[in-house]
């Protein structure tokens, strides 16, 4: 009855979530809101539901580098499933009434591209010496979903701050408990309390993967943190694999910017060493 009263409303969307469902329900979804269209436009006579936004939710591997395993599949094979099991929905095939379909992949196509990396600021040994906890520079402020809830889990990776290579562990770096905290002044900043790891030193390096979604665009400006740099680069495509350049495509903040996030404006006739 909407679609007869307004003859402006074409389109049916699915808002399907941020991902982790499995290939068979996706098409399920996509199918029953597809023959919902078919039906509407039954109804009405004529094709004016014409766009379809099917919404995302392909899953994400989080566990390793590799893209796709048995429970994540591969772009191409979600597409040949929707195409044997809703052949109407491309359009220019037969009985499909759409000019237009919208998808929104948007964490499956982006968090692979991207990791967050941090200096160790500090270190504080755990009770009984079972391990410590460490403090860097990002936290609940940039992974929101990582520190707030137990099902957005990430990778961590730990570096020697001088040699760049992955943490070790020797004798004077025993494997033990790792809490990793953020920079936020509340219990709740921490990214993992049951990690294990070599003991790690104040200018080791903390390594998040699969950052690049859900990271920056859910950042949090509690205690008026700054948003960080981001850097793109290029690898050569011998073995093993080389940085050969860097691009700066974001600044970092600084204190003027994030001020003015709260509606402060600097007075133009003072000098910015003063404003800073």
């Amino acid at each position: 009855e909407a679609f007869r009263k307004y003859s402006w409303l074409n389109c049916v969307h699915v808002h399907v979530g941020s991902g982790g469902m499995g290939e068979q329900v996706l098409v399920a979804g996509v199918k029953k809101a597809v023959e919902f269209a078919l039906e509407v436009n039954k109804f009405l006579g004529r094709d004016q539901v014409n766009v379809f936004d099917m919404g995302g939710g392909m899953p994400v591997n989080y566990g390793s580098d590799a893209w796709h395993t048995e429970k994540v599949p591969s772009f191409h094979k979600y597409a040949a499933a929707l195409r044997r099991d809703v052949p109407a929905l491309f359009p220019g095939s037969v009985g499909c009434p759409f000019k237009r379909v919208v998808t929104e992949f948007g964490q499956s196509l982006n968090a692979k591209s991207g990791w967050l990396a941090s200096r160790i600021e500090y270190t504080k040994p755990l009770p009984n010496d079972e391990g410590q906890k460490i403090t860097i520079h990002f936290g609940a402020d940039t992974c929101m979903r990582q520190c707030y809830t137990k099902e957005h889990t990430r990778r961590l990776e730990f570096f020697d701050g001088k040699t760049m290579r992955p943490k070790q562990a020797s004798a004077e770096c025993p494997v033990g408990t790792l809490h990793v905290a953020g920079p936020l002044c509340f219990e709740g900043d921490h990214l993992t309390r049951d990690a294990r790891a070599p003991r790690l030193s104040r200018g080791d390096i903390v390594v998040l993967r699969e950052a690049g979604a859900n990271t920056l665009s859910l950042f949090s400006r509690h205690c008026s943190r700054q948003v960080p740099a981001v850097y793109g680069y290029r690898l050569n495509l011998g073995l093993p694999s080389e940085v050969i350049e860097w691009q700066l495509i974001k600044p970092s903040e600084d204190l003027e910017a994030a001020s003015r996030h709260w509606g402060w404006e600097p007075d133009a006739k003072r000098p910015r060493s003063e404003v800073q």
